[in-house]
């Protein structure tokens, strides 16, 4: 079969019997030449060429040689092939918070260097009354963030997940819906944190004594405690990369160890701005001036919801047209009939060598009385692919 021959037959293949261990290297590298993300099971040695050539080789841990466990990516520990199930799942779920993260701390950056850059303008280039001194910028890029990173580390893969399609090279890690996340955030705090350091009216929202003058280190205290409270309410909405318009609170309530964290965090900004002291460059706070932080940082949560309604995202996104509030209605019965008529495409045809070594790719039925004829032999060298 020439090259062409075999891309045209593979979207419909099933089933590849008395085939040598070329056929399946030719498949894997015309898959991978078609932009098709390629997983290659096997637990013999004539798989090698075959698992090391795909994306993704998994290995039987159990009954498969030594030549094959080398050759793969993944061995399967029990032989059970419904382990790759929680594998696809599971390395779904990290991709999905490694995304979680990026939307999370590129807002923090975002706003972080647009507020030094506007304020050393506004200052005539000088660096000495940033309301947000260098080391609160270190506290909070590593131990907020990697504090943040652990949080959306711990949210567990939802089923929901296997209804995207794989993952192409070709896709950016930002998707769009990442990218209006960031942007508007980011916007959001950088503003509300300029209004609250650079004014008189800023000074009297946070409740700063009027003895204390614009850029004091009462006044700045304030302005960072707020600053903290838009990072850690926007968390939340950094797990739902989607636009999914379910209840961000459910990730507390079904994740106890995103919620001890949490609560690790509120206590370090307790410890950080009470006892901080030179080394902060804070002030203890009063208890209606805590109340202010944490309700002006609430404001991420609904600017959260509201940054869904804004209709950018991704045509391959399967989730944000199902659980999005511009998803298309129906869009989640479109892609499991997708699926199923992918799965009953491929079992279709198959590819057989007759007993001369030719090769030939059949329809279901033709295939099947084929083979019935051929079973002598057939079983030990039949190879289905998924």
């Amino acid at each position: 079969m020439t090259a062409e021959e075999r891309r045209e037959a593979l979207p419909t293949l099933a089933v590849m019997a008395r085939s040598l261990p070329g056929d399946k290297l030719l498949m894997v590298q015309d898959l991978r030449k078609m932009g098709e993300v390629v997983a290659v099971t096997g637990d013999g040695t004539n798989d090698a060429p075959a698992l090391k050539e795909a994306h993704v080789g998994l290995s039987m841990g159990i009954t498969g040689t030594e030549v094959a466990k080398e050759a793969s990516k993944i061995v399967i520990l029990d032989d059970n092939f419904a382990s790759i199930v929680a594998t696809v799942k599971w390395g779904r779920s990290v991709f999905k918070n490694i995304s979680s993260f990026l939307a999370f701390q590129l807002a923090i950056n975002v706003s972080a260097l647009s507020i030094t850059f506007i304020i050393a303008c506004t200052n005539d280039g000088s660096t000495q009354s940033f309301p947000i001194t260098p080391t609160q910028l270190i506290y909070v890029n590593l131990i907020m963030d990697s504090l943040g990173a652990l949080m959306l580390a711990t949210s567990p893969p939802e089923e929901r997940m296997m209804l995207q399609e794989p993952n192409s090279h070709e896709k950016p890690l930002l998707t769009k819906i990442l990218m209006k996340m960031v942007v508007v955030h980011g916007v959001w705090e950088t503003i509300v944190v300029l209004v609250l350091a650079l004014t008189e009216f800023g000074k009297d929202v946070l409740l700063v004594d009027e003895i204390y003058d614009v850029g004091s280190r009462e006044h700045n205290t304030a302005v960072f405690n707020v600053f903290i409270f838009l990072v850690i309410w926007n968390k939340l909405h950094a797990a739902k990369i989607h636009d999914e318009l379910d209840n961000i609170f459910t990730e507390l309530t079904e994740n106890m160890l995103a919620l001890a964290i949490l609560i690790s965090i509120l206590v370090l900004q307790i410890i950080i701005i009470e006892v901080g002291g030179e080394v902060f460059n804070t002030v203890p706070q009063k208890w209606d001036q805590w109340l202010v932080a944490i309700a002006i940082g609430f404001t991420s949560v609904p600017l959260g919801y509201l940054v869904k309604f804004i209709p950018y995202y991704d045509d391959y996104d399967v989730l944000a047209k199902s659980y999005g509030f511009w998803g298309a209605p129906g869009a989640l019965e479109d892609a499991e009939k997708k699926l199923d008529e992918a799965r009953i495409k491929r079992t279709t045809s198959q590819f057989l060598r007759d007993a001369d070594g030719n090769a030939e790719v059949l329809d279901g039925a033709t295939a099947h009385q084929v083979t019935s004829t051929r079973s002598a032999g057939v079983g030990a060298n039949a190879t289905a692919t998924a």
